[in-house]
């Protein structure tokens, strides 16, 4: 059987063979509302985990939390909680870790 909360990550980085380092991927991601899975199980968003900064040694994290019942988004930054009308297009290159709760 599937999970109760599909956790999908992206691999945001990429070794860069002239600077032999990593460097931050900025591709544009758009995560659609619902996931359903060839056996059928329907997943709904429930958050996603955004890495705002060019490298793995610095940066910020936040979370954007859906909530369907009251139509919202919440935006938790440190220890700010604030409620928004969209996202903003920077965070679909942020994009991180999603997660997904079965319906």
């Amino acid at each position: 059987t599937e999970p109760e909360v599909l956790i999908l990550q992206l691999m945001r980085y990429r070794y860069d063979d002239v600077q032999q380092k990593l460097e931050k991927i900025h591709n544009e991601v758009t995560s659609p509302p619902t996931l359903i899975l060839p056996s059928g199980t329907r997943y709904s968003l429930h958050s996603v985990i955004n890495h705002i900064g060019e490298d793995t040694q610095s940066g910020h994290y936040n979370v954007i939390m859906f909530e369907a019942e009251a139509e919202k988004i919440v935006l938790l930054d440190d220890t700010s909680v604030s409620y928004i009308d969209q996202l903003e297009e920077e965070m679909k290159k942020t994009s991180y870790i999603f997660f997904y709760i079965a319906e």
